[in-house]
């Protein structure tokens, strides 16, 4: 991990308890990984997932929109890290590479 990516999780750490907790979430994610975008949702059993934060560059987009109410309405239910949630992996964060690797690899 670069000193960068040392520093994002420092700040996450201290950000825990605190409001700001899900932007230094998005932070420290942008900053030591290669992700494009990222975004947080709060899992509860017996209700859709919740969005905390969404940050997807409009460059990453282009012309398409996010489909957060297709996601919380049904899609939510296919999502591997939902199914690993439902099925009782241990709480914390995943990649989506990490429960689902590309196939084609």
């Amino acid at each position: 991990m670069s000193n960068s990516g040392f520093s994002a999780l420092s700040d996450l750490i201290r950000a825990v308890d605190r409001p700001d907790f899900y932007n230094q979430f998005v932070h420290a994610m942008l900053r030591s990984t290669k992700a494009q975008g990222v975004s947080a949702y709060l899992f509860t059993r017996g209700a859709p997932p919740q969005a905390r934060i969404q940050h997807i560059p409009r460059s990453t987009l282009g012309e398409r929109e996010v489909p957060t109410s297709a996601y919380r309405d049904w899609a939510y239910r296919i999502d591997p890290l939902y199914l690993a949630y439902a099925s009782g992996e241990p709480g914390g964060a995943y990649a989506l590479s990490d429960l689902a690797p590309n196939q084609s690899d």
